[in-house]
């Protein structure tokens, strides 16, 4: 996990990523997302964790789904993209 001072950045909109497993990657490539934050080197790669852009990729995270896919904020905790934008 990257550090604070360290923390990934999306390159579109300056935003701070979220960093989510292989394994929510995998399911999240089931409802077959659109992906503006995440290269596509990095989706096929095999690396544990990816950095992902929740303003940009908000619909990937589940925005529109019951159960929305877990992600880990800058500040360690455990969230949901429904999470993320009921405390902006």
């Amino acid at each position: 996990m990257p550090r604070q001072s360290e923390w990934p950045r999306c390159e579109q909109c300056n935003s701070d990523k979220v960093i989510i497993t292989r394994t929510t990657l995998k399911k999240m490539m089931a409802n077959k997302p659109v992906l503006k934050s995440i290269p596509e080197d990095i989706v096929n790669g095999n690396s544990t964790t990816i950095a992902v852009c929740p303003e940009c990729d908000q619909y990937a995270l589940g925005a529109e789904l019951i159960e929305p896919f877990p992600f880990t904020t800058k500040d360690g905790e455990i969230k949901t993209i429904n999470d993320w934008y009921n405390e902006r």
